[in-house]
């Protein structure tokens, strides 16, 4: 292959070399070895497709320029899917690198290894640049302009390694070969750690070359190149590049110079609004603190509702009870033990009235159908408690309680009188 231009400026290495239209189809396949299949992968006809060689290896270029075989294998998938732009203007993505082919000469009949491309052009949205390639692929002015880093690289002549440093700065220290190559305008230098970013298409016609083959004079397109593509990738120039004239209504325009007008009225309130927002951690912590003495109050709250409501309910059971003792006979009292009696205090404060119904009867049925009302009221009839009899002051001093009345006194002698006598004699 024809050796591709080679140069530097700055941080970048630029490569231009031909490029062609091509129909992928049998015939073709010697000569570009892998655009059937990439044909059969993309078989859209919206695409224009161009093939390039693009860089060979183990032999230095024109401009002393040299990859070894084996950096060419490592990176000759980093072009894939990068952009296509004219002129290296990155406003003008017009395409892809779709596929790259890594050719050896032991398989793929080169005199040495080198990196093949194939670009897809996006001819159904940029039909006029599908139409400028053509023109220029005809006049033998089409070119592409790769363009990549580099990590470091060394002197093929000494092997001396070097880092690429910003503004070239390792240039201060190289070795006397590559300062006589530069004198000479081609330093030998073996590229290393070469990573591709895109490639740019050279159009011919748009500066007066000759061509990018062979009898090309393609050193005239270096200076260009690089200065349109360090124009295109300065911020601040490529900014001011893109500025347009436009046209715009009166209306429009007087909507933008109001709006305009209104900034310094609306950093004022934005100004004013970040005071108030400053405010907002004091007035959180006054809200929790707030919050954790409402909590409180609510807690000590219910805790006074419960206590309330236990005293509440111990009284309604207490009062319960009394209701329910006393609708019970003294007769059916007296035949229950004392134990009983104490467990049914209890119930009495918490069974439902269903339940207390069938306590009752149970008893009942216990004490041969002696019926709950039996004998009268409690408090005239029956036997009483130890603690009841004490307080008839009888055999004893009466406990710190009131004592009984007549009544009760007169019922407790009957019930001791009429217990004696039907307790059975003793043989």
């Amino acid at each position: 292959m024809d050796s591709p231009i080679v140069f530097e400026r700055n941080d970048h290495l630029y490569i231009v070399g031909t490029v062609a239209p091509i129909t992928p189809a049998t015939d073709e396949v010697a000569a570009f070895a892998f655009a059937k299949e990439l044909r059969d992968q993309a078989p859209n006809d919206s695409l224009l497709w161009l093939r390039g060689q693009y860089v060979e290896g183990d032999s230095p270029n024109r401009n002393g320029q040299y990859w070894s075989s084996n950096e060419l294998a490592i990176k000759s998938l980093t072009p894939r899917f990068m952009p296509i732009t004219v002129m290296h203007d990155p406003q003008t993505a017009v395409g892809l690198i779709a596929d790259t082919k890594l050719l050896l000469p032991d398989s793929d009949d080169v005199p040495r290894a080198r990196i093949d491309t194939a670009l897809a052009i996006w001819a159904h949205r940029f039909p006029e640049i599908a139409e400028e390639i053509q023109q220029n692929y005809a006049q033998g002015t089409l070119m592409q302009s790769m363009e990549c880093t580099i990590s470091h690289y060394d002197c093929i002549e000494c092997g001396k390694a070097y880092v690429k440093l910003p503004g070239n700065a390792e240039r201060a220290n190289w070795c006397d070969h590559l300062r006589a190559g530069a004198e000479s305008g081609a330093p030998v230098r073996r590229l290393q750690g070469v990573n591709f970013t895109g490639t740019g298409l050279i159009f011919g016609t748009r500066n007066g070359a000759t061509g990018a083959n062979a009898k090309a004079h393609l050193e005239s397109f270096q200076s260009e190149v690089a200065e349109f593509h360090e124009r295109t990738h300065t911020p601040e120039r490529s900014t001011r590049s893109r500025r347009k004239s436009v046209d715009i209504d009166k209306q429009d325009y007087d909507e933008l110079v109001a709006a305009k007008a209104r900034i310094p009225v609306l950093e004022a309130e934005n100004a004013s609004l970040k005071a108030e927002a400053e405010k907002v951690p004091g007035l959180e912590k006054d809200l929790e603190t707030a919050q954790i003495a409402q909590k409180a109050a609510e807690t000590e709250r219910d805790t006074e509702r419960a206590a309330k409501e236990k005293l509440e309910e111990t009284a309604r059971a207490a009062t319960l009870s009394e209701e329910r003792f006393g609708k019970l006979g003294a007769g059916f009292l007296s035949k229950l033990p004392e134990s009983v009696q104490t467990k049914l205090g209890e119930q009495a404060k918490t069974l439902s009235d269903e339940d207390w119904t069938e306590r009752l009867e149970e008893l009942s049925s216990m004490l041969d159908g002696v019926k709950p009302d039996e004998g009268g009221p409690a408090e005239t009839a029956g036997t009483f408690s130890s603690t009841e009899t004490a307080g008839t002051q009888l055999g004893g001093t009466a406990p710190a309680k009131a004592p009984l009345s007549r009544a009760a006194t007169e019922t407790v002698l009957t019930g001791l009188f009429r217990s004696v006598r039907n307790k059975p004699a003793s043989k």
